[in-house]
C-alpha cells in the first residue's frame, strides 16, 4: 500500500476558519441600521404593530386632495350711528362735522355751525350751498376727501300766506339792526306809510333794498314776501268799492272792499268812473288820515242797454186786403188817433 502524504499527527478534520467561540465583546459586523431580518418580497396589506423603518412604497392622494371652499363672504358691516344727532334748529341754518382737519381750531366728530357760510354764502338760505358748496370748501380747507364730510341742512319756515294785501321780510343776518334772523316778519310801518301790501314791486324791490341797507348786508342775505290783495267784486254794475290798508282816523276794516254807499247816493259815484277812482279816493284818505297810496279804489260800469228785440218775419198773408196804412213822422194831437 502506498504510504499517505499527510502527517500521522494531522488532524482528522480541516479546522474552521472562524473560532468556535466568538468573545461576547467583539463587535458585530451588521450595520445597526439593517433590520435583523429580511424583509418579505410581498408588501404586507396589513401594517405590523411594529413602527417599520423603511418608507411605504404606496402612493398617496392626500396631497391631491381638493382643498375646502372658502367661506361665503360676510355682509359689510353697517355704518357707525352718527355720534350725536344733528342739531334741528334754528331754521334757515347749515351745520357741518368732519372726522379729522388741519385746522387745530375745527372741532372734530362735533356738529358745527356754518356760521361764516350762513353771514357770507347765505348757507343758511340755499340747501344746495349748504350741502354742495360748502361741502367742498369744508373739505379742502381740513384737507380731506369731500366724502368724509357730512352736511345738515334745517330748511327755512314758509312764508305766511295771509292776510291779504301783506308783506313780510326775512333776513339771514342783520349786525346793524334788532330783527330776528330767517324769521318772517310782517312790514308794518311799510304797509302804513309805503304800501307795500298794495304794491308787489314796492314790497319786493324797493323794501327789499331798504332792508339790505339797513341791515348792512347784501341784498341776497333779505327775502320778501307779497300777499296779494283780494279781487274786487264785478258786482252790482254802476258800483263804486274802496279799499284801504290802514285807517287810523276811522273804523274801517282794512284790506277789505267795502261799497262807498254814500258816495253813490250822494256824488253819484257808481255812475261816473272819475268820481270814484279820483274824487272818493281822496276824499277817504282825508278821512282816514293816509296818503292816497293806502286807498285803493275800483269801478263796476253801467251794464249797456239791451238790444231791441228784432222784428218777427213777414207773413205770408201781409199786407192783409181791404187795409189802409198810414206812416207819420210827428202828430201834435194829445188824444190818439181814432
Amino acid at each position: 500500500s502506498a504510504p499517505s502524504l499527510m502527517p500521522s499527527s494531522a488532524p482528522s478534520s480541516e479546522p474552521s476558519a472562524e473560532p468556535s467561540s466568538a468573545p461576547s465583546s467583539a463587535p458585530s459586523l451588521t450595520p445597526s441600521y439593517m433590520p435583523s431580518s429580511s424583509p418579505s418580497s410581498t408588501p404586507s396589506s396589513t401594517p405590523s404593530s411594529g413602527t417599520s423603518s423603511m418608507p411605504s412604497l404606496e402612493p398617496t392622494f392626500a396631497a391631491y386632495s381638493m382643498p375646502p371652499l372658502p367661506p361665503p363672504p360676510s355682509r359689510p358691516p353697517p355704518p357707525s350711528p352718527l355720534p350725536v344727532p344733528a342739531p334741528t334748529t334754528p331754521p334757515g341754518s347749515c351745520y357741518f362735522l368732519v372726522p379729522r382737519c388741519d385746522d387745530v381750531n375745527v372741532a372734530v366728530n362735533i356738529w358745527t355751525r356754518d356760521t361764516w357760510g350762513e353771514a357770507n354764502l347765505w348757507s343758511g338760505n340755499d340747501p344746495t350751498t349748504c350741502e354742495t358748496t360748502r361741502r367742498r370748501s369744508i373739505a379742502a380747507w381740513c384737507g380731506v376727501w369731500a366724502a368724509a364730510v357730512i352736511m345738515h341742512f334745517n330748511s327755512l319756515p314758509l312764508a305766511p300766506t295771509f292776510p291779504a294785501s301783506s308783506c313780510y321780510f326775512r333776513v339771514s343776518s342783520c349786525p346793524n339792526a334788532a330783527i330776528p334772523a330767517n324769521m318772517w316778519t310782517r312790514d308794518a310801518w311799510g304797509e302804513a306809510n309805503l304800501w307795500s301790501g298794495n304794491d308787489k314791486m314796492i314790497c319786493e324791490q324797493n323794501r327789499l333794498n331798504d332792508f339790505a341797507a339797513k341791515c348792512g348786508v347784501p341784498v341776497g342775505a333779505v327775502f320778501t314776501h307779497f300777499n296779494s290783495p283780494p279781487p274786487a267784486p264785478t258786482f252790482p254794475a254802476s258800483s263804486c268799492y274802496f279799499r284801504v290798508s290802514t285807517c287810523p282816523y276811522a273804523v274801517v276794516t282794512a284790506n277789505v272792499w267795502i261799497r262807498d254807499t254814500w258816495g253813490e247816493a250822494n256824488q253819484r259815484s257808481g255812475d261816473h268812473i272819475t268820481t270814484c277812482e279820483q274824487t272818493r279816493r281822496y276824499a277817504f284818505a282825508e278821512w282816514c288820515g293816509v296818503s292816497v297810496g293806502a286807498i285803493a279804489m275800483h269801478f263796476n260800469p253801467t251794464l249797456p242797454p239791451s238790444p231791441s228785440p228784432s222784428p218777427p218775419p213777414p207773413s205770408l198773408a201781409w199786407p192783409p186786403t181791404g187795409s189802409c196804412f198810414v206812416l207819420l213822422s210827428t202828430c201834435a194831437a194829445d188824444r190818439p188817433i181814432q
